[in-house]
This record gives structure tokens, sequence and C-alpha cells, in this order.
């Protein structure tokens, strides 16, 4: 699968846009001209499986883990777009649906959904299996808002970055 470019050239998956376009976008004027990306290009996917440090004393699992594993995996989206650093800004709308237990096998997957300058919102859902009946169940959903941020080696970030791609 290849990424579009402005301008028709195609963009190799693993390959950074030109330095030119990372920094500032190309044109003049104030013009910014941003790579064209396949949302599907974007999409991640983990899998986890809930052990007993994940739940309560029910053996449900904490809502707060199953959000963690949903961060990571918006940041695995996030990742694709090469921004040089992403900080969680928000996350919107999360529902569970039905809850998991110790022994059930999570499968989170995201994917970018929006690219606003510096900022990009990636939905990310989660389904479960339990392994005794080997159907697949709806668990969660969210959406996770990620910031491009500067890196200065410190350790607060220098401020938002535009990003070079927009979502074709």
């Amino acid at each position: 699968s290849q990424r579009a470019g402005t301008d028709g050239e195609m963009l190799q998956p693993g390959h950074s846009p030109p330095a030119s376009q990372q920094q500032q976008g190309l044109g003049g004027a104030g013009k910014s001209h941003r790579l064209m990306v396949q949302p599907a290009l974007t999409e991640a996917y983990m899998t986890q499986q809930v052990m007993p440090q994940h739940a309560n004393s029910v053996n449900i699992t904490f809502g707060g883990q199953v959000m963690s594993w949903m961060e990571q995996c918006a940041y695995i989206s996030a990742s694709r777009l090469r921004a040089p650093h992403t900080l969680t800004a928000a996350m919107d709308s999360v529902t569970f649906a039905k809850a998991t237990k110790v022994g059930h096998i999570l499968y989170v997957t995201s994917q970018v959904t929006a690219i606003f300058g510096s900022s990009l919102e990636v939905q990310v859902s989660v389904h479960g299996e339990d392994p005794a009946e080997g159907a697949l169940f709806h668990c969660a959903d969210a959406y996770v808002t990620l910031v491009a941020v500067a890196g200065t080696g410190a350790q607060v970030p220098a401020g938002p970055v535009q990003l070079p791609f927009q979502l074709a």
C-alpha cells in the first residue's frame, strides 16, 4: 500500500515526507501542502489477556486498565504519522458495553479519524473473547485526542507542531 502526496506523488510506507514538508509545509504566502494518507494506514492492533492484577476482587477488569490499553493503541496509530512526540489531550465518549473478566482476551483496534493541524483524533474499539466459549463480543469504544509536540530534551515539551498529513 502507498500514500498519495499532494501533487500526485506516492509516499511509501515507512518513509517520512521531505524535511521541508515536515517542518512548515511547502509553498509560499502561508500556503501549506500536506501529504494525503489513507486512514487505513494508521490502523493499529493490540492483544491483551486479562490477568488477576488487571481485575478487581470479583475478577472483572478495571475500567482504567482497559482505558490504558486503549490509549496505548491510539498512540501507536498516531505514531504512524511520524509526529515527533504526542501527548494525550483527551479521551472522549468512552463507553463500556460489556465487562471482561480474568482469562478473557481483549483485542484493541485503533485508527486515526481526523487531523486538525497539531492534533489527531483516534477512534479506539475493544472486543473481547472468552477462550472457553470462543465467541467475540464488543467491550468498549472511545475517541482519543493526541497533540503533536516538539521535543526539547527537557521534561516539558516545547509546544504544538503542525502535522504534515491530512486524511484522504
